[in-house]
């Protein structure tokens, strides 16, 4: 893991971070973050330039956010007692964090990153993944929607709608990156989503038809011959 302080998120400022980051630790197949504004013109134009795959996600970039949150209660802890400026810990928070077996890969930072543990991550990750949340296997086919992200303040996003598209998109291709995360390109959308931003409606459908036909179980209904 590398980090890059910077005073403000302008694309100009990003664009700058991210050539350092890539002169740091290589040339990257594919970059994952939120929909923020700075991965926009600038930085959307060096991705295509050089031919890394933005990979978006409407909801959280959950490897990111546990990331950057390790780091700042590693930094805070150094800085209360040592009572530093913040980037001036950066170095040993680094060292330390990239020298420290993580659980989903079974080692270090360091060592992930060498290509030839590329497939031991892989194996590991997938072991770890199915030890977890379980998502419905999706196939290219399949019918899908996607997760709409509300906009407005909490008031505007309160759950009156669903947060699943209205339409449903069959699945065309499934792409697999370097250490096996999956992405699902859908017939007429151009982004490429995660898994857990598509709801498999086949199982949806299932799942209402079992409800209902529960519902004429429960409560028949009585006609009168009058």
């Amino acid at each position: 893991m590398y980090i890059i302080p910077m005073k403000e998120s302008k694309s100009e400022s990003v664009l700058e971070a991210l050539k350092e980051a890539v002169k740091k630790m290589g040339d990257p197949m594919s970059i994952y973050s939120d929909n923020g504004g700075a991965f926009q013109s600038v930085v959307k134009k060096f991705f295509e330039d050089e031919g890394i795959e933005h990979i978006i996600t409407q909801t959280h970039a959950n490897v990111a956010e546990r990331f950057i949150r390790t780091i700042k209660n590693m930094i805070h802890d150094r800085v209360r007692f040592n009572k530093s400026g913040w980037t001036s810990m950066l170095p040993p928070v680094l060292k330390k964090y990239n020298s420290t077996t993580h659980s989903s890969t079974k080692m270090t930072p360091n060592q992930a990153h060498k290509d030839e543990n590329n497939s031991t991550v892989r194996i590991n990750l997938t072991l770890r993944e199915n030890n977890k949340r379980k998502y419905p296997d999706i196939k290219e086919g399949d019918s899908v929607k996607y997760y709409h992200k509300k906009r407005g303040n909490y008031t505007d996003r309160k759950e009156y709608d669903s947060k699943w598209s209205q339409q449903s998109y069959k699945v065309e291709k499934i792409k697999y990156d370097i250490v096996g995360n999956r992405t699902y390109k859908s017939e007429g959308l151009q982004k490429h989503y995660l898994r857990h931003e598509l709801l498999l409606v086949q199982i949806l459908e299932k799942s209402l038809l079992s409800n209902l036909r529960v519902f004429y179980t429960i409560f028949p209904v009585y006609v009168s011959t009058r």
